[in-house]
C-alpha cells in the first residue's frame, strides 16, 4: 500500500494541484493525506475527482489557514473514526485484509496555545486503542535537536509536547530515504543575512506492532516546487529484502541436547591435508548439518509454540494424568522461552536479560535495526543518479573493490620518527 502526505500550502493554485497531479501519477498512492488545502469543500472534491480517488473526508479550513483532507483509491476500504482541524483517524482493513490498523492524517497545531491539548489526547488515543496505529503528516516539530538548522530559540520547547506524547505513547519513527529535510524557509532575520531555515518537520510515527507487520515500509521524502514542504510518500512494501544472509549461530540451539550430537558428527570427518583448509571446510559442513537440522528440529517458532499451546489445552481439557499437564506446561515453557531467546539475539539488544519475556520489544528492535541496514539505494558518483535496483547495486561495490584493489598504488610514505612522542 502506497500513502501520499503533503503539506500543500493551498490547493487554490493550478500549479499546485498539476504538481499534485504529477504526484499521484508518478507514484500512484493508494491513499492521499493533504494538509492546509484552504479550499472550500466542493471544490476539493472537484480535485479529488480529477485525480480519479473515489472517496473522500475533508475538514474544511477556517478563515485562509487549515484544511484538512483524505481521499482513496477504489480497493481501498478506509472507515473514517473522527476528526478535527488537526487530525483525521480512519481504520483501514483492506490491507492486509482481516488485520485492521489505524491511520491518523495529521497536521500538528502550529501554535503553542493548542500544541499541549492535541498532542495529550493523541498520546491517550495512541495508548488506549487495541489496534496498530500510524500517525503520517506534518507534525510541526521535531524529535531531536539536530532535526533543525539555523533556529534561533528553544526548538526544545517548542516541540515539548510533540516529544512528550511520543515517549509516552511508545511511538516508533519509521525513519526516511532521500533528504534530510521536509521543511524550507527564507529567514527574515537581518543578522543571519540569507541563511535558509530547515528541518524535518513531515514524518511517520508507528507503534511497534504496525511496525512488526510492515517490516519493509518506508517513506521517501519526495521534491515538490510550489511548497515549503516536501511530500512524504510512505510505501508498506517498498523495503529491499536480504538476498542471502550469512549462516549465524542460534543461540537458542543449545536448549536442544541433540544440538551437541549435530556439531560432533559434523566436525569428526578429516576433510581436506592442509591443517587451514580442513578447518574451514569443517565450519561449511557444521553450518549446513545446523540449518539441515533446525528446519527438521525447530520448523517455525510460532508453529511451536501454537503446537504447544494447543497441547497444553488439550490436557487442560481431559485432566486425567497430571504428568501430561505438567509437560505440556513445560513445552510451551520451553518454547516461548526459545522465542525470546531467537529474537533476542536478533535485535542485539543487550541489556535486557532472558526471561524478561519482552518478544514484541525485541521484533520491533530487529526490523528496525534490519530496516536501517539495508542499502536501498546509492550513488555511483557525486553527480551520478541513484541506484536503487539490488544487483546494479551489487555490481557498482564489486566494481568499486576490484578498481580500488587493482590500482597500482605508490609505495607508502616513510613516517619521520619525530612524529612519535617518547613515553
Amino acid at each position: 500500500m502506497k500513502i501520499l502526505a503533503w503539506n500543500c500550502r493551498g490547493l487554490g493554485n493550478t500549479a499546485t494541484v498539476r504538481q499534485l497531479a504529477h504526484l499521484v501519477r508518478h507514484h500512484q498512492p493508494d491513499l492521499l493525506v493533504l494538509s492546509e488545502i484552504r479550499l472550500p469543500p466542493e471544490k476539493f472534491n472537484r480535485v479529488c475527482s480529477k485525480l480519479h480517488f473515489i472517496d473522500s473526508h475533508y475538514v474544511p479550513s477556517v478563515g485562509l489557514s487549515g484544511g484538512l483532507g483524505m481521499c482513496w483509491m477504489k480497493g481501498v476500504s478506509c472507515n473514517i473514526q473522527v476528526s478535527s482541524r488537526y487530525s483525521i483517524i480512519g481504520e483501514i482493513s483492506s490491507d492486509p485484509p482481516g488485520i485492521p490498523w489505524i491511520l491518523v492524517g495529521t497536521y500538528g497545531p502550529p501554535n503553542s496555545v493548542d500544541k499541549e491539548l492535541f498532542w495529550f489526547k493523541m498520546g491517550d488515543y495512541a495508548l488506549k486503542t487495541t489496534h496498530l496505529i500510524l500517525f503520517l503528516g506534518d507534525m510541526n516539530g521535531t524529535l531531536k535537536d539536530s532535526e533543525c538548522f539555523h533556529y534561533h530559540g528553544s526548538v526544545s520547547r517548542y516541540s515539548f509536547d510533540f516529544r512528550r506524547m511520543v515517549d509516552r505513547a511508545g511511538l516508533i519513527d519509521l525513519g526516511f530515504l532521500g533528504l534530510a529535510f521536509t521543511w524550507v524557509k527564507g529567514s527574515t532575520n537581518p543578522s543571519v543575512g540569507v541563511a535558509m531555515k530547515r528541518a524535518r518537520l513531515d514524518r511517520g510515527l508507528a507503534s511497534s506492532e504496525w511496525r512488526i507487520l510492515f517490516p519493509q515500509a518506508i517513506i521517501n521524502h519526495l521534491a515538490a516546487s510550489k511548497s515549503d514542504h516536501r511530500p512524504l510518500l510512505l510505501d508498506t512494501m517498498g523495503g529491499a529484502n536480504c538476498k542471502g544472509r550469512q549462516f549465524k549461530y542460534e543461540n537458542m540451539w543449545a536448549r536442544d541436547p541433540q544440538s551437541f550430537w549435530v556439531v560432533k558428527e559434523a566436525w569428526k570427518h578429516r576433510r581436506h591435508p592442509n591443517p587451514m583448509i580442513n578447518f574451514h571446510k569443517k565450519g561449511k559442513a557444521t553450518s549446513r548439518k545446523l540449518l539441515s537440522w533446525n528446519k527438521t528440529q525447530f520448523k517455525h517458532l510460532s508453529q511451536q509454540v501454537h503446537k504447544a499451546k494447543s497441547q497444553l489445552e488439550e490436557a487442560e481439557k481431559n485432566i486425567t494424568n497430571v504428568a501430561d499437564l505438567k509437560n505440556a506446561k513445560q513445552q510451551l515453557s520451553e518454547a516461548l522461552l526459545r522465542e525470546e531467546i531467537h529474537w533476542r539475539q536478533k535485535s542485539r539488544v543487550q541489556w535486557l536479560k532472558e526471561g524478561d519475556m519482552c518478544s514484541k520489544f525485541f521484533m520491533a528492535s530487529t526490523v528496525i535495526r534490519r530496516r536501517r541496514n539495508y542499502i536501498q539505494c546509492i550513488k555511483e558518483n557525486s553527480d551520478g543518479d541513484w541506484i536503487r535496483d539490488q544487483d546494479k547495486i551489487a555490481r557498482c561495490f564489486l566494481n568499486r573493490f576490484k578498481e580500488t584493489f587493482t590500482k597500482d598504488h605508490p609505495s607508502p610514505v616513510q613516517l619521520s620518527p619525530a612524529l612519535f612522542q617518547k613515553v
